[in-house]
């Protein structure tokens, strides 16, 4: 036992995970200035939060600063490697194309952030100075409600400290969820019942509010439109609700004078869209240097 944990320990980074705090107004952040390694990937946190090193508030004089916010697709997860996240490879193309000084991008995310989450984040935390906010929004984003701090330090994918033994983790987190299914959480409240619509309209007011916030700091926002797999691969058919909230959105986009990266209808052409995905929503390595080739076109 004593082998099998230290291997697990020095040898996938088990019993050390990125630890998360809850939050009253956010609903939750990662726990300012980590550095890990999972699975032989890196994941470091900085002072804000972000996955993104050590940041001034403002950025030096003649940096280019661009600020990504978003959900788990922006974070990467922690088999992504701290560098294949596309934030990180955006800020690497950008410094081939920017010759006018350095280059930051920041990753302001989290697992299952809605659009509620991340204009708390801003509104607290602000653009840092940023040109471009880069605001990515995926299908399921459209509708979601904002996660709230409930599930930090209960559920098993939300810890809020170290477990006791990587050989805990390892069977709460990976086994017990593929032998049994995913263990209720009794203490966790129920989402909320709301008709989708309803929480279309509340996202649609939550993106026009960040629009607004980042203005006024004098950056310019984009918002990256990402897919759900089966939506470029044509694995499913279109679901029409789906594609009438997709077109609303749009919509409001344009009315707010906002430029949209929208992959949904980019990569529904690309045949080589489905070895871009991790599962049905993440984007693996491939797919992350799709997201940062594209942005570099978008922005200027």
């Amino acid at each position: 036992m004593v082998a099998s944990e230290a291997g697990l320990r020095w040898g996938l980074g088990l019993g050390r995970p990125a630890l998360l705090q809850a939050d009253p107004e956010i609903g939750y952040l990662f726990q300012p200035d980590q550095r890990l390694t999972r699975f032989g990937r890196r994941v470091v946190i900085n002072g804000y939060h972000q996955r993104t090193g050590p940041v001034e508030p403002r950025p030096p004089a003649g940096t280019l600063r661009v600020l990504c916010v978003g959900d788990s697709v922006t974070f990467g997860g922690t088999l992504t490697d701290q560098a294949e996240t596309y934030p990180e490879l955006l800020a690497a193309r950008l410094r081939e194309t920017h010759r006018d000084g350095p280059v930051e991008v920041l990753n302001a995310s989290a697992g299952s952030w809605g659009l509620g989450n991340e204009a708390a984040y801003l509104r607290r935390f602000g653009t840092f100075g940023s040109r471009w906010v880069v605001l990515q929004i995926g299908t399921h984003d459209l509708t979601q409600e904002p996660s709230t701090g409930a599930v930090v330090g209960v559920a098993d994918t939300h810890p809020d400290r170290n477990p006791p033994a990587a050989l805990i983790e390892l069977f709460t987190r990976y086994v017990r969820p593929r032998l049994v299914g995913n263990v209720a959480e009794p203490a966790l409240p129920p989402p909320p019942e709301r008709p989708a619509d309803a929480s279309l309209a509340d996202n649609l007011a939550r993106l026009a509010d960040m629009v607004r916030q980042t203005r006024e700091a004098g950056g310019q926002p984009l918002v990256l439109h990402t897919p759900n797999r089966d939506e470029v691969t044509g694995a499913a058919l279109p679901n029409p609700a789906d594609e009438s909230r997709r077109t609303t959105f749009l919509d409001r986009c344009r009315q707010l004078v906002v430029p949209v990266v929208n992959l949904r209808s980019e990569w529904a052409t690309r045949p080589d869209a489905v070895s871009f995905y991790r599962d049905e929503v993440h984007l693996n390595p491939a797919g992350n240097r799709a997201v940062a080739d594209r942005l570099a076109l978008a922005l200027p």
